[in-house]
């Protein structure tokens, strides 16, 4: 019926909301990282497991959303960059 098909809408945007507002916050405290690990002192392990478990996080977005929109993803061009960028960093 229409109305389940509201609902099923309504859920998707509300978990695609969440789901970007997610990965905002990856990329913040991936940026706060970057910045303490310029000069890591003592930390350096933390911050080369940090750095992979981040790349790890962008990939796994990178995969669900070339599942998800296949061909369509490359029409935007924010997930252009972000696929250049996370292929530069497996490489």
């Amino acid at each position: 019926d229409d109305e389940g098909y509201g609902d099923k809408m309504m859920s998707a945007r509300r978990s695609d909301r969440l789901l970007s507002l997610l990965i905002d916050l990856v990329i913040v405290v991936n940026s706060l990282q970057l910045g303490w690990c310029s000069n890591p002192g003592n930390f350096e392990d933390v911050c080369y497991v940090s750095e992979h478990i981040f790349i790890c996080i962008y990939l796994v977005e990178l995969i669900v959303k070339l599942a998800l929109l296949r061909s369509r993803y490359f029409e935007n061009g924010w997930n252009r960059v972000d696929f250049f960028l996370v292929l530069v960093a497996v490489i």
